[in-house]
């Protein structure tokens, strides 16, 4: 379970976190990104440095416009909006 950084990330990741990602990508094993795979700017889509390739990425509310843009789908993989119950 991907859960390293916030959505608030600020800059490109450093370490040790960016050593942390690496190991999680060379892992083989399958990833669950919580809101945004750790390493993705969730505004623009962009890799600050390094980010996680998950195998399904469960976002909260609604989807960050990052995660469907630039390099943001191919860090997403399956991306599921999980509801916080905010009224229609």
């Amino acid at each position: 379970m991907d859960a390293l950084l916030g959505t608030g990330l600020q800059g490109d990741v450093r370490e040790p976190m960016r050593s942390a990602i690496e190991a999680v990508g060379a892992s083989g094993i399958p990833i669950l990104a919580l809101d945004t795979p750790a390493g993705l700017d969730g505004a623009a889509g962009r890799v600050r440095g390094a980010a996680v390739r998950a195998t399904v990425t469960v976002t909260f509310g609604f989807p960050k416009p990052g995660l469907l843009m630039a390099e943001g789908p191919a860090h997403v993989g399956r991306l599921v909006a999980a509801p916080l119950g905010y009224p229609q």
